[in-house]
């Protein structure tokens, strides 16, 4: 619909409906939504026009982006608690298994990270290559 007005110019809910092949109570529905979502100028007793694209789809997508930003970092910190849930419990049933070993140099650079931006007072490494390389000298 909103393309359709966009290409229309203006347009009483009728000729939208006949011009796109649906009922004038579908193009009222559509109509109500897309006003919702600041596209569209009109009222369904007049004729409706489309609103510029550029005015409105940037702050739409902006605020969307937003929001998919938040749902993402609040999902991340549940994963956080989940996960120290889990180191929890480890510890509690089997603490030797609680030590991780890791060789691969970009998976101990991405599980640092990880660690580094969910830890929440101190973060302790050993780093035996650079122990080592220090006590050859």
């Amino acid at each position: 619909m909103y393309r359709c007005l966009l290409d229309r110019g203006r347009a009483v809910p009728a000729e939208i409906a006949n011009s796109l092949g649906v009922s004038e109570t579908d193009v009222l529905r559509s109509a109500s939504r897309l006003r919702e979502l600041g596209l569209l100028h009109g009222s369904a007793g007049t004729s409706f026009q489309a609103t510029n694209p550029e005015g409105v789809l940037l702050p739409l997508l902006a605020r969307r982006k937003f929001e998919v930003e938040s749902t993402l970092a609040a999902a991340c910190t549940e994963i956080d608690r989940i996960a120290e849930h889990y180191r929890a419990g480890r510890l509690r049933s089997d603490p030797h298994r609680l030590i991780e070993v890791l060789s691969d140099r970009e998976l101990i650079r991405e599980r640092v990270d990880r660690l580094s931006n969910s830890a929440t007072s101190h973060m302790w490494a050993l780093d035996r290559a650079t122990l080592h390389r220090q006590a050859r000298r």
